[in-house]
């Protein structure tokens, strides 16, 4: 008996969505965000640690040990002006800092 071996078809490869000129624009904008290397840039005085969000802003740890403070470069989100152990700041930090989405407030010229 001859067997038969039926090759599926592939699927069509996914297209590019068709995006209007502004939207390429802010594309193209966040893409040049996410791939500049904040290493290079000069942290803030203070600034012990940095956590990078998804979209380019910053979670900054200042302070240390048992007077540890946090505070987002692209959202209002801080340690509200409480003090916390510096293991505690660093979790809360970095817990924020995987889900923010605020992009990063321009420089002040």
């Amino acid at each position: 008996m001859e067997q038969r071996t039926h090759t599926p078809t592939q699927p069509p490869s996914p297209r590019e969505p068709v995006w209007g000129p502004d939207a390429v624009r802010l594309r193209d904008e966040l893409r040049a965000l996410l791939a500049h290397d904040a290493a290079t840039e000069p942290w803030p005085d203070g600034v012990t640690h940095r956590y990078r969000t998804p979209v380019g802003s910053h979670v900054d740890i200042r302070g240390g040990g048992d007077r540890t403070a946090y505070k987002c470069t692209g959202c209002p989100y801080s340690s509200g002006g409480l003090i916390w152990h510096e293991s505690i700041a660093h979790e809360h930090a970095q817990h924020h800092a995987e889900r923010c989405r605020a992009l990063p407030r321009p420089e002040a010229s």
